[in-house]
């Protein structure tokens, strides 16, 4: 047996309270990491309900739904809309380029609306 077996086995004590010292250490060490598992993302979209008490869902398309996807489609860093059109409500949905600000997305996408509004 080697030197550093024969003193381990001679004190067990002192090997076990080093083994709990070490643990005590490395549990507390966890805490104070600076990892995150789970990252924010900020995943730019938005959408955009809008409703019309009581038109078919043709009246909702054609008068409220296309108009508001024509007026968001040149927007800057758009990447896809997706419109759903049903009785009296009309549900258009935009994404935006990663990256892009939701702020910066969300501004420009109520200056497209209010175009519309005037």
């Amino acid at each position: 047996m080697s030197n550093i077996s024969r003193l381990s086995l001679a004190n067990r004590a002192v090997v076990a309270l080093i083994t709990l010292i070490i643990g005590v250490f490395g549990l507390l060490s966890v805490g104070n990491l600076k990892q995150e598992l789970i990252p924010s993302i900020e995943i730019p979209s938005a959408a955009i309900v809008t409703s019309y008490a009581g038109a078919s869902p043709e009246v909702v398309d054609s008068q409220v739904s296309v108009i508001i996807e024509n007026a968001v489609i040149g927007l800057e860093g758009l990447e896809s809309t997706s419109v759903t059109s049903s009785t009296g409500l009309s549900v258009l949905r935009v994404s935006f380029e990663f990256g892009t600000s939701t702020s910066d997305a969300t501004e420009r996408l109520n200056n497209a609306i209010s175009a519309v509004e005037a």
